[in-house]
């Protein structure tokens, strides 16, 4: 019984992640991803990593990719997995929608996420999420004009 319910997971989890990277997948408008990243960074005043910085204690910019394709992810799987709840809850709330950009990751550690989402009307919400248990809790959400 366990061993089916761990493969009914497996079969869920798979299934999100399919999902999740046929919406944002591909490499298509890479500069405005960038845009978008650095326009979410000055929004909320984030402190990130970049390659002239490198606090230990500054969050990671990742791009949907990072998180979805296998062949270039960086992170943890279960980590990966984690995050790709956190945006799934998103989408269920109804705050990531058609039209929208593709989100933007920031990672602190292993345990806490921020998705920042440029939408259509051009205002951005930025989400925080504790991803250190396999159901992540979202603890704020931010919105500029």
């Amino acid at each position: 019984m366990r061993v089916r319910k761990a493969y009914l997971f497996s079969i869920a989890v798979l299934l999100i992640l399919t999902y999740t990277a046929f919406n944002f997948g591909g490499s298509g408008n890479l500069d405005v991803e960038y845009e978008v990243k650095n326009q979410i960074i000055e929004a909320f005043s984030l402190d990130v990593v970049d390659s002239t910085y490198s606090n230990p204690n500054a969050l990671k910019p990742l791009f949907m990719r990072d998180v979805y394709d296998n062949e270039i992810a960086e992170e943890n799987p279960d980590v990966r997995v984690r995050i790709a709840k956190a945006i799934d809850i998103l989408f269920n709330d109804g705050e990531i929608l058609k039209g929208d950009y593709k989100p933007i990751v920031f990672l602190e550690g292993n345990s806490r996420v921020f998705i920042g989402i440029k939408h259509s009307d051009n205002t951005m919400t930025l989400a925080e999420f504790d991803i250190s248990t396999d159901a992540p809790i979202k603890l704020s959400n931010k919105v500029k004009g």
